[in-house]
């Protein structure tokens, strides 16, 4: 048959949302180097058989690479085969490591700009459309770009490989600045704390992204955030209010604390909340009854019992009409005040001197 590969634009392939190519001239191509490295290529469609061979090329004294097409062999089929022959297992696993569909990552959130998977062993990846592009070393993810701008598509060469960072880095800080999974934005914050050490990943250093990290977690009030300077400044009695709040301690570096202290929580927010956790209304010992008195004196015989034994003692008890813990909204019969430096007990417990020394 005296057929030829065409390059020609492709109205199915142009209108395709995977669209890699236009021409064939990547097919031309992989054939070539198939043939020269001696791995052996037929293809089979509804339209031929296809072989390559080396063959004069028409009006010149050299061999070129030809297709041999031979009868049709089923009119019936239904796509194309490519039948490869001659090639080890190592290069195909080679060749699959290319892909994103053969790697074991696990996608952890996807965005409009591509995606963002955890990375266990390897060394991070970028794929662009589930083609690998490049590795990162110190990357803390690897990521699919599906969101081809501009600056990507002149980059991009035919071996798709070696594709540098300037490429590509604007469009993974717009993939970490879409996210808004839990997976990925506590590993960045948490990555944040090694700058100080200097063993961060890469990401982090991209204040914009460590901006968006901070104040999207921090919309779920579980964290606090401070500076490693402000965290040295802390009392004990801070201290013990910070580990009180159950909040886990992000610490920051102050350019990126500068950006957000206003829309997270810091360790003023912290003590604002625990001064209005409680409020009292102190009885001195002069105002309580007899019987109060008499259940209260009971604390010395304790106090001298712990002194004996040297436990620490010289806590005093105060006493209060009430215990109301603001923010959950209900009473409660005792408390030890970091601020006040004092056990609080409600006077109701004056009552019986089981409770009161229960409590």
């Amino acid at each position: 048959m005296d057929t030829h590969f065409t390059q020609n634009e492709n109205n199915e392939k142009l209108i395709s949302s995977k669209l890699i190519g236009k021409f064939g001239v990547g097919l031309k191509d992989a054939l070539a180097v198939f043939y020269r490295k001696g791995i052996n290529v037929e293809i089979n469609s509804k339209y031929a058989h296809i072989t390559l061979e080396l063959a004069n090329k028409t009006g010149f004294e050299i061999k070129t690479l030809h297709a041999n097409f031979d009868a049709t062999i089923d009119s019936n089929m239904m796509g194309t085969d490519f039948i490869i022959t001659g090639i080890s297992d190592e290069i195909i696993k080679e060749a699959k490591s290319m892909f994103l569909c053969f790697s074991e990552l696990e996608l952890l959130e996807t965005t409009k700009y591509g995606g963002i998977y955890q990375e266990n062993e390897s060394p991070p990846s970028i794929y662009i459309n589930g083609v690998k592009v490049a590795t990162e070393e110190n990357f803390l993810f690897s990521y699919n770009i599906t969101n081809i701008n501009t600056q990507v598509k002149k980059a991009l060469n035919r071996e798709r490989s070696n594709v540098g960072r300037t490429a590509y880095a604007d469009t993974v800080k717009n993939i970490l600045k879409q996210c808004t999974s839990e997976k990925v934005l506590y590993k960045l914050v948490n990555d944040l704390q090694n700058v100080m050490r200097g063993t961060n990943k890469d990401e982090s250093n991209w204040i914009d992204v460590a901006t968006h990290a901070a104040k999207t977690l921090n919309r779920n009030g579980d964290v606090v955030f401070m500076t490693p300077l402000q965290r040295s400044t802390l009392t004990n009695n801070q201290v013990e209010i910070l580990n009180q709040s159950g909040k886990k301690l992000i610490m920051i570096t102050e350019s990126v604390y500068d950006k957000i202290e206003t829309s997270v929580n810091t360790y003023e927010n912290i003590y604002c909340e625990y001064e209005n956790l409680f409020t009292y209304k102190f009885v001195k010992y002069d105002q309580l009854a007899l019987n109060e008195k008499f259940i209260y004196d009971t604390s010395k015989s304790i106090i001298e019992f712990l002194e004996l034994h040297k436990y620490r003692c010289n806590i005093p008890i105060k006493i209060s009409e009430t215990i109301m813990m603001g923010q959950l909204g209900f009473e409660t019969n005792s408390v030890f005040d970091i601020e006040q430096k004092s056990i609080i007990i409600k006077r109701s417990v004056l009552n019986s001197r089981t409770d009161f020394l229960e409590y």
